[in-house]
């Protein structure tokens, strides 16, 4: 399965769930996950990878400093 149909999927079940899903488009800021949803008083990021894919190093970097901002 493409990555881009997962995450058509994951957007389309969040979007029934009352989820708003925003695509990040990483313009200055190389390693942004994916999406970021909003819904139900939180905010969840999703990094969309095919089964067996890892993430790349500056993906681990951001989501590293993602969890030291809380």
């Amino acid at each position: 399965m493409k990555e881009s149909e997962i995450e058509n999927k994951s957007c389309a079940e969040a979007k029934r769930h009352g989820w708003w899903g925003i695509k990040l488009v990483p313009l200055k800021c190389a390693g942004l996950p994916d999406r970021m949803f909003i819904g139900h008083g939180k905010v969840v990021f999703i990094e969309y990878k095919r089964p067996g894919e890892k993430l790349r190093p500056i993906q681990r970097a951001i989501h590293k400093k993602f969890a030291n901002h809380g």
